[in-house]
């Protein structure tokens, strides 16, 4: 548990990991160190969840933080629209026809009927352009990077990773194996 001594210098210095394990005896006494870290991010300005779009994520955003500020319109380096096809016409109306045939749900997961002919069709394709029987598609990023993880580690298998990787990454490995080491980000 860090310790919360100068708390300035532990907003700039703390991250995520440092309260993955909370301790005390009560749950109050588990949160406070994080939630005093966090609002002291906050009031800096330096708390970078909990902001909000008021557009479609382009390559240049407009946002309002947890405060209530609002920045000018900016790179945005945040979003999950690597090829900006949030924007994109063709796939805006492919969306539109889609919504209009299936609705806006799959109706389940993938083994309880949610599949549907597009997502089949999806991947077949994809299995014939990588040459490979079988290819399964995740519902999201964070499914398919523990998915991937939890499906090749096994538990005699060692994992040397990044302490800032991704969740989905080390929920994975955590999954997998009690053989994991970490490094600090970038060293």
């Amino acid at each position: 548990m860090p310790k919360q001594t100068n708390y300035y210098s532990n907003a700039l210095t703390l991250n995520n990991k440092d309260f993955r394990d909370p301790q005390g005896i009560d749950l109050l006494t588990r949160v406070l160190p994080f939630f005093e870290w966090q609002s002291t991010r906050s009031k800096l300005g330096l708390w970078p969840y909990s902001r909000a779009l008021f557009s479609a994520p382009q390559s240049t955003a407009s946002i309002r933080d947890a405060r209530g500020i609002a920045t000018e319109s900016a790179i945005n380096l945040a979003s999950q629209d690597y090829l900006s096809l949030a924007t994109d016409e063709s796939v805006k109306e492919a969306a539109i026809v889609t919504i209009r045939n299936y609705g806006v749900h799959s109706a389940g997961s993938a083994a309880v009927l949610g599949n549907t002919d597009i997502s089949l069709r999806l991947e077949s394709a994809l299995a014939e352009f990588l040459r490979m029987d079988h290819v399964t598609l995740y519902p999201t990023g964070w499914a398919a990077g523990y998915g991937a993880i939890r499906g090749l580690v096994r538990p005699d298998d060692y994992i040397l990773m990044d302490q800032l990787s991704h969740t989905c990454l080390q929920e994975g490995a955590l999954a997998s194996t009690n053989k994991i080491s970490t490094f600090n980000h970038l060293d």
